[in-house]
């Protein structure tokens, strides 16, 4: 809008600032089309992450828009690092450049019939990006109340825009190595810790996709309460679980602990540190079998330690030497 707005201000005299200046239909037009064209300028630098200089070199033949995965071709001799590439094109951007081509297609041929020699019509620029956008940008931002410079001093310009780029890929859970390959960058350091801000990622909504930890004694509460939480049901809630070893089949709950408990006074819990385990100890396991004399003790091997496997063996005078620190 900013275009036919600074064209209707009145610059000076009495009624200055005020838009009621006479502007002709014909150049009404034209700078609607202005306008538009402005607008589809940032929003394909945020959505691309294309440069200013390479969004000026495409032309109309190099948008490949109209299959499943839309994009422009850029060439090598544009980019700015001497490859080429093809850039993917979101949906909806996709289905406003195709809107904005066939209108400038309309356009280019009304002005090539009155050359005596027209020019191809697709060798014609997709945009006519200006050479001063830095500072009608600068322009634009007043004119839309965005502040030049944040609270971290930090100033919007034009390659600005790229950075809002890799930020947006990663709000919006794109993979860094995906990104890194859209932002066509060499080095992924580059993608994550130069171009994406820190400040505008969304870490508190990334925190409450984890799933929730329960404890027994919490889900009794609930029960109890008629409580229930709003984020999962039932079946959804994860309980909180001790890890006895890094094999995950031996992942116990407190439940379970609980419950073996109650048929053997003589089971040492998993969450007692082997150097806290009484004299005369032993893991039972259970059968009834855990009482051992002194003879048939020396003829067996150890028991093994089920709590701890990794580290040591168990027997009847306790813990061997460890030779490693226990897991916390």
């Amino acid at each position: 809008e900013r275009p036919l707005n600074d064209a209707r201000t009145i610059r000076t005299g009495p009624k200055k600032g005020q838009m009621t200046a006479t502007v002709n239909p014909d150049r009404i037009q034209l700078l609607k089309r202005q306008g538009r064209e402005r607008a589809l300028i940032y929003k394909t630098l945020i959505l691309t992450g294309l440069r200013k200089n390479e969004l000026a070199s495409i032309t109309l033949k190099q948008c490949r828009l109209d299959g499943d995965c839309p994009f422009i071709d850029l060439h090598a001799s544009d980019e700015k690092n001497g490859q080429g590439n093809n850039i993917p094109i979101p949906s909806d951007l996709a289905e406003a450049l195709m809107a904005w081509i066939a209108d400038r297609h309309k356009q280019l041929t009304e002005v090539s019939t009155m050359k005596l020699k027209p020019s191809p019509i697709e060798d014609e620029p997709l945009f006519d990006v200006p050479t001063g956008l830095v500072r009608i940008l600068n322009r634009d931002l007043a004119a839309a109340g965005i502040p030049k410079v944040d609270k971290f001093g930090r100033s919007i310009d034009v390659h600005a825009l790229r950075h809002t780029f890799a930020t947006l890929l990663s709000n919006s859970g794109v993979a860094p190595r995906i990104a890194q390959a859209v932002m066509r960058h060499s080095d992924l350091r580059l993608t994550m810790n130069t171009y994406t801000d820190q400040s505008q990622l969304d870490i508190y909504g990334a925190l409450n996709k984890l799933p929730l930890l329960n404890s027994p004694i919490e889900s009794e509460t609930n029960q109890a309460t008629g409580t229930k939480d709003k984020h999962t049901n039932d079946t959804e809630v994860v309980s909180m679980v001790s890890l006895v070893s890094d094999n995950p089949p031996a992942l116990r709950t407190f439940q379970d602990v609980k419950t073996e408990a109650e048929h053997s006074s003589r089971l040492v819990s998993p969450m007692v540190s082997p150097k806290t385990c009484p004299k005369e100890t032993i893991q039972d396991d259970c059968s009834g079998l855990g009482k051992l004399s002194a003879e048939k003790a020396k003829q067996e091997k150890p028991l093994e330690n089920t709590c701890f496997p990794e580290l040591s063996s168990v027997g009847l005078t306790g813990f061997e030497p460890a030779t490693s620190t226990p897991p916390v």
